[in-house]
């Protein structure tokens, strides 16, 4: 079970604060069980998210409202990710403050990515692979902070020939937030889509048999 234990007095004393369950599905065999390794982050509201590592098909995500004493709302969070942790930190551009995830979003451990929410962790932004290819070899147990000068942070394990390395990324809020689709989406501007059918048509079967399936349903 991931949970947390808490000091008020500047860390010389910890008490156990509350830990979190969940009951899934696992993707593979040699997965964990339940909620394990946990990230968490203060929110502007003063509640405090967790998003944990499991075995299921996303990072699970609970809340807390009296400062990690009890965990509510443990489900999947809208980020997917199998048996691999994530790291989180706040962040504040300019107006705009957020959260920012580094995570791997995907049922391996690679890709490496990155996300923001600007709603306490209810969406999230596109990912944004900022490991690079990996040749299929894990870049995973990342952690993420904001520099002084605005710059987003992350740092992780990198699998290489013969051992592991330690990388650094550096990214502004800007590159994150800019759009992977817009391209394509100013190539299809002028593109008209085909009108919406009106009462569903049924077919007998001799009126199939004359015309191919793709002229009747156009």
């Amino acid at each position: 079970r991931a949970g947390v234990m808490r000091s008020t007095d500047n860390g010389e004393t910890w008490h156990n604060g509350g830990d979190t369950d969940a009951t899934y599905e696992k993707v593979s065999g040699g997965a964990v069980h339940d909620t394990d390794e946990p990230s968490i982050v203060e929110l502007d509201d003063g509640s405090v998210l967790m998003l944990m590592r499991t075995g299921s098909t996303h990072l699970y995500g609970a809340r807390s409202t009296d400062e990690g004493r009890t965990w509510t709302v443990i489900c999947p969070s809208p980020l997917r990710g199998t048996n691999a942790p994530c790291a989180l930190c706040n962040f504040e551009v300019g107006d705009r403050r957020g959260i920012l995830c580094v995570w791997d979003n995907a049922i391996s451990r690679y890709p490496l990515c990155a996300a923001a929410s600007f709603d306490g962790g209810r969406t999230w932004t596109w990912p944004k692979d900022i490991a690079g290819p990996t040749g299929g070899k894990q870049a995973s147990y990342p952690g993420c902070e904001q520099a002084p000068d605005g710059t987003l942070v992350a740092v992780w394990q990198q699998d290489v020939e013969g051992g592991r390395d330690l990388c650094c990324a550096r990214f502004s809020l800007a590159w994150l937030l800019e759009d992977p689709t817009k391209e394509l989406k100013a190539k299809l501007e002028g593109v008209e889509l085909p009108t919406q059918l009106g009462e569903e048509t049924r077919f007998t079967a001799a009126e199939i048999a004359r015309s191919p399936v793709w002229q009747i349903h156009r």
